[in-house]
C-alpha cells in the first residue's frame, strides 16, 4: 500500500512540467494581452524614458515566472491530496480548456471576432458587403450568392497572421474561382494612400458586387466603408455593414494625449489623438465631423494641423479648423463654435492638442452653459495687485488692475466687460474710467448699496466680466452663491429639454446598453477560461483559510475584494462585456459551492454561522445585488462604474472584518428573514479609508490630477461608507457600488 502511494505520489509530480506549461502559457497570454499592453499605453501617456518601460516589462515577466510556478506547486499539491474525481482531473482539463482558449487566439483568430454571420451580411442588391476573412465555405457561398470579387484588405506587414492568411485567401480564391484584389491597408493613419486610391477608382468604375474584409473585420473595413460611401453617391452597401466589430468613443476615457469629455448631444471633447485613435475611433466612420481648436499661425501648430487635415481629407472625414488662441483670446468667438457645433450632424469631435487645456477649457463652458467662457488656464500667472479667481464662466474678480494690465494681462484673456464696485466719484473709480473708455472697454460702476439680485442677474448675463473695487469684499459671498444657483437653473433647465427629448428613446436606451454588455465571442474564447481559472483559484484559497479555522468574517470579505477587485480591473481594460461575463464566471462558482452546502469549504468560507437558518439566503442576496449594482453603475455612470467596484471590494471587504475585531460602538440595522443583524462605528470608518485609498488609486491610474483625484476619492469613500452604514443587511453591495460611482458622476461627469 505504501508503495502504492509513493508510486501515485510520482505520477501526480509528473505533471508538474506540463501543469506549469499550460499554466505560464495562459498567463503570459492575458498579461500581454493586459498588465503589459496596459504598461505600454502609460508609459506613452506618462512620458516615461524607454528604458523605465522596459525594466518594468522585465520584472513583469519574471514575476509571471514566479507565479506560474507557485501556482503550478499548489495545482500538483491539490491534485495529490484530492480524493475527490472532479478535482484530481477537473484541475488539468480545466489548464487545458485555458491553454486551448490561448492558442485559439493566437493561431486562428479569423473565429475570434467576426463581425456578422454571411446569412445576416448580404442583401440581394448590395453592391459592397463587409465582414471579416472569410474561409473556404464562405467564399463558396459569396460566390453562390452573385459576388463577383473579394477584396482584401490584409497588410503582409501585420505579422505572423496576415502573410498566412493572405496566401491561403489566394488559393482559397482561385479554388472557388472568385476574383481576389487585394488592397493592403496598414492598421495606422499612414502609408494607405496607393490602396485608398485604387478603393477610390474601383467605386467609380466597378460594376460587380464585392466583398470586403481585413482581419477580424474591425477597423480597417470601417475605413473602407467611408471611403466607398463618399467617393460616389448613389453606391449601394449592405445594411448589416461593419458597425458590430467598430470601436466607440463612448466607452473610453482617455486619449493617450489627456482626458475625454462627453458633452451632451454627441459631441466628445479630446486631446489630438494618435495614429492608433485616429484609426479605431475617427476613421471607421463612427465620427461624422472633427473640429480642430488648434491655431494655423502658430508654428508649432501647423505641422499638426497639415497632418490631419491630409489624413482626414484622404479618408473622406470632414475636417474644419476654428483656431482658439491664447493671443488675444476671444469667449464669444468660442461662444459661436459651441452654438455652430450644435447644428452639426452627430457625432462631432471636437479637440486641441492636449485635455484639459484652456481651448478645450472655454469650448465645455461655453457649450455646457451658453455664455461667453473664460479658460482658467489663461490666469494662472498673478497680476501685480494679486491672483484672479474664476467665480462663474464668464466673471473673473480681482485686484484692482494697474493701467497695462487693463488691455495686457486681462484684454488679452478675454475681458472686454469691467465692473467697478466701490464709490462714482472716488479718483481711482474716475482713472479708470478714462483708461477703459479711451480703450473702447465697457466699464460699469456698482456702488456699494446697488447690490442686489438685478445687479447679480445682469452680471450672470453677457460678459465676460471682471469684477474688482473696494466693496467687492463685501459682496463677493453672495454673488458668488447667487451665480451658482444661475448656473444650476441653466443646467437643470438644459436638463429638463434634455429628459423631455430623450423620453420618447428610452427603449431605444436599455436595448443599446443591453446589446453593448453582451460579451462577444473573442471575450468569452481568450477571457473565458483564464477567469474561470481566476476564480476558481480564489474560491479555492478562500475555502482552504476557512478550513484552517480562519474566521467567516476574513474568508467571505478576501473572496469578495478578489472577486471586486478583478471586475475593476476589467470595466477598465475590457468594458462592461469583459465584466459581464466575469460576473456569469463567478456566479457560477458560487452556484456551485451552493449545491454542494454543508462542509464544502467554499460554501463554508461564504455562508456566516449567525446568518443560519438562512445561510445560502445571504449568500445569493449579495451575488444578486452585486449583479445589479454593477449593471445599474454602468447604466447611470458608464465611465465611473469601476470605482464602484473598487470601493464596494475594498471599503465593505476591510469593514466587517474591522468590526468584528475592533468594533465596539455596535448598532443594529435592517435585515431580510428577521437575522439579527450589527454594524460598528469602526467598522464604517474603516468603510471610508479603505474606499478612499483605492479610489483614489483607480482614479490615478486613469490619469486624474492629484489634487482632484484626492478630494473626488474622499468624496466616494464618504458616499460609500454612508450607505454601507445604514443599508439593509445584504443590500451593501449593491448601494455602495451607486454610491460610490455616483459620487465620482457628479463631480467629474
Amino acid at each position: 500500500m505504501i508503495v502504492l502511494k509513493v508510486k501515485r505520489s510520482q505520477n501526480h509530480w509528473l505533471l508538474f512540467i506540463p501543469i506549469w506549461l499550460m499554466t505560464g502559457f495562459a498567463l503570459g497570454t492575458e498579461t500581454l494581452m493586459g498588465p503589459v499592453r496596459w504598461l505600454a499605453d502609460t508609459s506613452q501617456r506618462m512620458g516615461w524614458p524607454k528604458s523605465s518601460e522596459k525594466g518594468l516589462v522585465i520584472f513583469m515577466m519574471i514575476t509571471l515566472v514566479a507565479v506560474s510556478f507557485w501556482i503550478s506547486l499548489w495545482f500538483i499539491r491539490n491534485i495529490s491530496a484530492s480524493k475527490k474525481r472532479h478535482v484530481r482531473l477537473g484541475i488539468p482539463l480545466l489548464l487545458l480548456l485555458v491553454s486551448f482558449g490561448s492558442l485559439y487566439f493566437w493561431l486562428d483568430p479569423r473565429n475570434v471576432n467576426i463581425s456578422s454571420p454571411l446569412a445576416d451580411m448580404t442583401t440581394a442588391d448590395a453592391q459592397y458587403t463587409f465582414g471579416s476573412f472569410p474561409d473556404k465555405d464562405k467564399l463558396q457561398r459569396l460566390k453562390d450568392e452573385g459576388f463577383t470579387a473579394v477584396i482584401s484588405l490584409l497588410h503582409p506587414a501585420v505579422v505572423p497572421f496576415e502573410p498566412k492568411l493572405l496566401e491561403d485567401e489566394k488559393r482559397t480564391t482561385a479554388e472557388v474561382g472568385i476574383e481576389l484584389i487585394h488592397l493592403p491597408l496598414l492598421p495606422w493613419v499612414g502609408g494607405n494612400q496607393d490602396s485608398l486610391e485604387k478603393l477610390k477608382a474601383l467605386v467609380e468604375t466597378g460594376k460587380g458586387k464585392y466583398y470586403v474584409h481585413c482581419y477580424l473585420g474591425k477597423d480597417r473595413i470601417n475605413i473602407a466603408k467611408r471611403i466607398i460611401e463618399n467617393t460616389k453617391e448613389g453606391v449601394k452597401i449592405n445594411a448589416q455593414r461593419a458597425e458590430a466589430g467598430m470601436r466607440d468613443i463612448r466607452d473610453v476615457v482617455y486619449f493617450e494625449r489627456g482626458k475625454i469629455y462627453p458633452l451632451e448631444g454627441e459631441v466628445f471633447v479630446t486631446p489630438y489623438p494618435t495614429d492608433e485613435e485616429f484609426f479605431a475611433y475617427i476613421l471607421n466612420g463612427s465620427i461624422k465631423k472633427v473640429v480642430s481648436l488648434m491655431d494655423p499661425e502658430k508654428e508649432r501648430d501647423v505641422s499638426w494641423i497639415k497632418r490631419e487635415r491630409n489624413a482626414l481629407e484622404e479618408y473622406r472625414v470632414p475636417f474644419e479648423v476654428f483656431p482658439v488662441t491664447s493671443v488675444k483670446y476671444n469667449p464669444q468667438r468660442v461662444l459661436r463654435l459651441a452654438h455652430k457645433i450644435k447644428s452639426y450632424p452627430k457625432p462631432v469631435l471636437v479637440h486641441g492638442f492636449s485635455s484639459p487645456s484652456y481651448r478645450t477649457e472655454a469650448f465645455i463652458a461655453a457649450f455646457r452653459y451658453d455664455l461667453p467662457p473664460l479658460a482658467p488656464s489663461l490666469f494662472d500667472s498673478r497680476m501685480e495687485g494679486g491672483k484672479v479667481q474664476i467665480i462663474a464662466p464668464n466673471i473673473a474678480i480681482g485686484p484692482r488692475p494697474t493701467g497695462p494690465e487693463f488691455g495686457s494681462y486681462l484684454h488679452r484673456r478675454g475681458i472686454r466687460n469691467f465692473a467697478y464696485l466701490g464709490e462714482p466719484d472716488s479718483a481711482e473709480a474716475r482713472r479708470d474710467r478714462q483708461i477703459t473708455q479711451e480703450a473702447g472697454y465697457s466699464w460699469q460702476i456698482f456702488p456699494p448699496y446697488s447690490a442686489s439680485d438685478e445687479l447679480y442677474d445682469s452680471l450672470a448675463e453677457g460678459g465676460p466680466w471682471f469684477l474688482y473695487g473696494p466693496y467687492l469684499s463685501s459682496i463677493q459671498e453672495k454673488l458668488t452663491d447667487h451665480l451658482r444657483s444661475s448656473l444650476v437653473r441653466r443646467i437643470d433647465a438644459k436638463k429638463a429639454r434634455a429628459t423631455r427629448e430623450g423620453e420618447k428613446n428610452i427603449p431605444a436606451v436599455f436595448r443599446n446598453f443591453v446589446k453593448s454588455a453582451i460579451p462577444s465571442g473573442r471575450l468569452v474564447i481568450l477571457l473565458g477560461p483564464f477567469l474561470l481559472l481566476y476564480t476558481a483559484l480564489g474560491a479555492a484559497w478562500a475555502g482552504r483559510l476557512r478550513m484552517k479555522k480562519v474566521q467567516v468574517a476574513y474568508t467571505r470579505k478576501i473572496f469578495h475584494f478578489y472577486i471586486f477587485t478583478m471586475a475593476g480591473i476589467l470595466h477598465l481594460t475590457g468594458g462592461l462585456p469583459a465584466v459581464v461575463l466575469f460576473g456569469v464566471i463567478a456566479s457560477g462558482c458560487v452556484f456551485y459551492a451552493l449545491l454542494q452546502g454543508d462542509n464544502h469549504p467554499f460554501y463554508e468560507a461564504m455562508a456566516r454561522p449567525k446568518d443560519a437558518p438562512h445561510r445560502s439566503f445571504f449568500i445569493i442576496v449579495p451575488l444578486a445585488t452585486t449583479a445589479v449594482g454593477g449593471l445599474l453603475s454602468s447604466l447611470f455612470f458608464r465611465q465611473f462604474a469601476y470605482l464602484g467596484y473598487f470601493v464596494g471590494g475594498w471599503g465593505d471587504a476591510v469593514g466587517e472584518p474591522v468590526g468584528a475585531k475592533w468594533g465596539n460602538l455596535r448598532y443594529k440595522v435592517p435585515s431580510l428573514l428577521g437575522v439579527s443583524a450589527t454594524r460598528s462605528l469602526e467598522g464604517s470608518f474603516a468603510v471610508l479609508i479603505a474606499g478612499s485609498l483605492v479610489a483614489f488609486l483607480g482614479l490615478s491610474a486613469v490619469g486624474t490630477p492629484f489634487s482632484q483625484a484626492v478630494y473626488v476619492a474622499l468624496a466616494c469613500g464618504t458616499a460609500g461608507a454612508i450607505v454601507e452604514a445604514i443599508s439593509t443587511h445584504g443590500m451593501d453591495n449593491l448601494t455602495i457600488q451607486i454610491a460610490a460611482a455616483g459620487m465620482a458622476y457628479l463631480l467629474l461627469g
